[in-house]
């Protein structure tokens, strides 16, 4: 069962690249990732410190009809480093979102762990969040590229090498570590989850 909408990573990756092309060039000059800059904005700020509501929806959804992308809540003492939160967040909300559909389909109660790979995954923070935000322990994979491990493995099982894909994905997969939400941020991230799907219905009068 696939669950899914273009409401990931690349909503950071526009933010950088529209907003931080100076910390972007001091973090070439560096050596080092322009998300680091993102990874210390999150250390810097918490869940408490600011409500703003951020909708990652800059290249579209399946939430709603037409959505378009918004920032609720934004207000003059903000700063860089809240915006670049409440886009983890809502990043990380909308796969809530996402997830609750699947266990609705699937009548499970709960997951009782999630997977994470790509982009995200490299950032310790943003993976906190995501346990923190779903309140379910997140599994980071060891590998990057999942798709070209899938291939592999049913590579794997075509040429003989192993005789099932269960076999192929008990020598194949490996899992990094496993990362458990935090309880004193699970009750604010679900009153923030709430706020996120309020603020879904109200800007329905301004999608296309």
């Amino acid at each position: 069962m696939l669950e899914g909408s273009p409401t990931g990573t690349a909503n950071l990756e526009w933010f950088v690249r529209q907003f931080l092309k100076m910390e972007t060039e001091q973090a070439d000059r560096a050596g080092i990732s322009p998300y680091a800059v993102c990874d210390a904005a999150i250390r810097n700020t918490s869940a408490f410190d600011s409500d703003i509501i951020f909708l990652p929806f800059l290249f579209g959804s399946n939430a709603v009809q037409g959505a378009s992308s918004s920032l609720f809540g934004l207000e003059g003492w903000h700063s860089h480093d809240h915006m670049i939160r409440s886009i983890f967040e809502g990043v990380c909300f909308s796969h809530r979102w996402h997830v609750e559909r699947i266990l609705s389909f699937t009548g499970m109660p709960s997951a009782g762990a999630i997977r994470m790979a790509g982009g995200g995954a490299k950032s310790p923070e943003w993976v906190q969040m995501f346990a923190d935000a779903l309140d379910t322990p997140i599994i980071v994979a060891q590998s990057k590229e999942l798709g070209t491990l899938g291939a592999a493995m049913c590579a794997g099982v075509a040429s003989g090498i192993f005789d099932s894909l269960e076999t192929a994905v008990k020598k194949m997969a490996r899992m990094k570590e496993a990362v458990n939400p935090d309880a004193a941020t699970v009750g604010k991230y679900s009153e923030k989850y709430q706020k996120y799907l309020q603020a879904i219905e109200a800007s329905r009068l301004y999608y296309k």
